[in-house]
């Protein structure tokens, strides 16, 4: 019963850590708030 618990466990933080990295890596990068194309174009 211990075994596959530790294997669920490790196949959870395996995917966790995938998608981590998946993100990191392809993501878009996050737009500063405070920097928006609108506020660009009104100065």
């Amino acid at each position: 019963m211990k075994k596959w618990v530790l294997s669920a466990i490790v196949y959870l933080l395996v995917v966790v850590g995938g998608y981590y990295t998946y993100e990191a890596v392809a993501g878009s990068p996050v737009e500063d708030p405070g920097h928006s194309d609108t506020e660009q174009h009104e100065k």
